[in-house]
């Protein structure tokens, strides 16, 4: 899996036409020779550093295969916290890996950013949604949207060594899941340090199946 990120990672960080051969095209001979474009003359197309809707769909599909499916009462009512666990950890651990990779370069435009909001959608409601792309997107002012250097998507669920519990609790019209346990710090060899993870993800229900609305690290 590290190895096709890598992959994708080099082809997506340069022009499109760059994740072909590495040989030069071929120059045609005669009078109705024309330029032809390459890799340090983009093609509008093909824009260094730009990720059009082809590109995100690629990203996308090739994350599919490591996406939980949609949250409903199978996952949340079944009696074993472990099962709970990787389903929540699988999509923090996925977003994770979606939004760094699209990150990694430095614009995208509208349809695009339609494309990845419709993906996170099938796990959160729009408005989160659209604030977890917030966190990593800033619009400009020529309705493109520039990557934003930040921290990475929280991931605390996947540190838990022990004690871990998964909490259901029901408030109003909200499904709160708590995911609590602990965690090693082995930086120090000598001393090995315990530190809590608590992790708290607000959901509400829809068409049979459940969405969220935030995630709270305490």
């Amino acid at each position: 899996m590290k190895k096709m990120f890598l992959t994708l990672f080099l082809c997506l960080s340069i022009p499109i036409s760059g994740c072909g051969s590495s040989q030069p095209a071929a120059k045609p001979e005669g009078k109705d020779a024309q330029p032809v474009p390459s890799a340090t003359n983009p093609t509008p197309e093909s824009k260094e550093g730009f990720l059009t809707k082809d590109n995100v769909s690629l990203v996308i599909s090739l994350l599919e295969p490591y996406s939980p499916p949609i949250l409903d009462d199978h996952v949340l009512k079944t009696k074993d916290d472990i099962s709970k666990w990787i389903w929540f950890n699988k999509l923090q651990t996925w977003t994770d890996d979606l939004t760094r990779l699209l990150s990694s370069n430095t614009k995208l435009d509208e349809t695009a950013k339609e494309i990845i909001i419709a993906r996170l959608n099938k796990y959160f409601v729009p408005e989160e949604s659209e604030a977890i792309f917030a966190t990593f997107f800033s619009k400009e002012s020529d309705g493109t949207y520039a990557s934003i250097p930040t921290e990475r998507f929280g991931s605390g669920t996947s540190s838990i060594d022990e004690d871990l519990k998964v909490i259901l609790d029901k408030k109003d019209s909200k499904m709160i899941v708590r995911v609590t346990g602990t965690e090693y710090d082995y930086l120090d060899p000598k001393s090995k340090q315990k530190n809590k993870v608590d992790v708290e993800f607000s959901l509400v229900e829809k068409d049979n199946h459940f969405l969220i609305t935030g995630i709270e690290h305490h």
